[in-house]
This record gives structure tokens, sequence and C-alpha cells, in this order.
């Protein structure tokens, strides 16, 4: 992750689609990205819509910030025009 931002991308997705469990040391990096990417990154998460990951990030409140999409495409498409 910190080399990912170390590089200033516009967005970075940080993708969980084969994720299968996600404790509060992921959520906690999911939390860091978002503040890490400051100003110049947006930072969106991947998922696949339903699991234990998902639910985890749902109820925490996590799914608002940084935002949820379901699936890696749908998260890189968010901003652009259609």
């Amino acid at each position: 992750m910190h080399q990912a931002l170390a590089r200033r991308p516009r967005v970075l997705v940080i993708g969980l689609t084969a994720v299968t469990f996600l404790d509060s040391t992921g959520l906690s990096v999911l939390l860091q990205a978002h503040a890490a990417g400051g100003q110049d990154t947006t930072v969106r998460v991947a998922t696949t819509g339903e699991g234990l990951a998902q639910r985890a990030i749902a109820l925490t409140g996590l799914d608002q910030l940084p935002p949820v999409f379901t699936g890696c495409a749908a998260a890189l498409a968010a901003d652009r025009p259609r």
C-alpha cells in the first residue's frame, strides 16, 4: 500500500474480492490508506458485495470512507464519464 501511494496515483483501488476474512487489522489498513491518500489520491475498496469482508466493512461503517464498490471494474469506472 505504501509503495503504491508513494507514486501518487489519482485513484488507488484496494481489491478485496478474494478476501474471505477481514479483522480489525485489515480494517485499520483501509483507514490508513484512506488517510494517506490525502488530497492527491482517491482510495476505493472493491469487494464481492457479500461475504465476511463486506459484512465487517458495513458493520463498522467503513463502507462510506473510503467508498466501497462491488468489483474492481466498478471502482475504477466510478468517475469516468458515460
